[in-house]
């Protein structure tokens, strides 16, 4: 057990968080963010950047408005993210045919070759964060994890809000 997970163990121990999920989420997210940013960081995008990479990977065109809001960020920590891309040359806005005032970003081939590279380095972290769980234990926790952050999801069947 590395000391970081030791030292959080103790510190819940102590004070009774166990039981307190809110903290617990907190830590898992906090635990697993902190790797996945190190190694996102350390290829120029960071975390939030190759959120944004991944779902234009995807290759649904949406407006910059409706990706932030599928990810959770907000107009100004979107528009941010997407100036800095744009500057690394990874993605280009270019105008919506229906709206010249909306900006549609796509990625270029260089964020398509940094997308793929920082995903197979976020799957090695994913893997070690993960790997005091079963292969069961790791799919209920997914499970789980998806029907908390997504719950319209479960209620709507395959396809849901994630497609």
């Amino acid at each position: 057990m590395d000391t970081e997970l030791s030292d959080a163990c103790a510190a819940a121990q102590a004070c009774g968080e166990r039981d307190n999920l809110n903290w617990l989420l907190h830590r898992a997210a906090q635990r697993m963010g902190a790797a996945l940013e190190r190694h996102a960081t350390k290829a120029g995008v960071g975390i939030r950047g190759q959120l944004v990479l991944t779902a234009l990977a995807e290759g649904r065109q949406q407006t910059q408005l409706a990706l932030g809001n599928r990810l959770g960020l907000d107009k100004t920590t979107m528009t941010s993210t997407l100036d800095r891309m744009e500057q690394q040359g990874l993605v280009v806005r270019r105008p919506d045919p229906g709206d010249r005032r909306v900006r549609i970003p796509e990625l270029t081939e260089k964020g398509r070759q940094v997308q793929a590279a920082v995903r197979l380095e976020l799957e090695l972290v994913e893997r070690a964060v993960l790997e005091g769980l079963s292969t069961e234990e790791e799919a209920v926790l997914r499970r789980v994890l998806l029907r908390l952050a997504v719950p319209e999801e479960s209620d709507a069947g395959p396809g849901g809000s994630c497609v």
